[in-house]
């Protein structure tokens, strides 16, 4: 008899990833001259995209990506980074680093809210924190 046919190997499922946004619900975002990981705070990581223009390590785009936070956590086996550039974080695993320490269901991505500029200069809602803003996760 003759060899069993090869069976198809199935492509990796790539349900799991976020979708990024448009162009068009980035063009508020002001630019992070220094990466994405280098932001330590949710609401600027959420109000950034990749100032690295050209940069690509691993083969991977980092310039113009939108942050990613990943829940206050490390991003990934890489380093102790809570927010990632898009690219990066998505499409990285195997490449740049091990793998993701977050379920891509937790990240929230970088986008324009109702073309509101995501510069927060009007902050005069806010309570004043007895502990300090540094202990503050949410």
């Amino acid at each position: 008899l003759g060899a069993a046919p090869e069976a198809h190997q199935p492509q990796p499922s790539e349900w799991w990833k976020i979708p990024k946004p448009s162009q068009e619900q980035l063009k508020c975002m002001p630019s992070e001259p220094k990466g994405c990981g280098s932001i330590k705070h949710k609401l600027m990581c959420l109000s950034r995209v990749d100032g690295r223009i050209g940069y690509a390590p691993h083969g991977l785009n980092v310039g113009g990506e939108p942050c990613v936070w990943c829940g206050g956590g490390p991003c990934t086996t890489y380093s102790d980074a809570v927010c990632e550039p898009y690219n990066w974080l998505v499409n990285g695993q195997g490449k740049a680093f091990a793998s993701q320490n977050s379920a891509p269901a937790t990240w929230l991505v970088a986008k324009c809210q109702d073309d509101r500029n995501s510069v927060f200069s009007e902050l005069g809602c806010l309570r004043k924190s007895e502990i300090g803003c540094n202990h503050i996760t949410e």
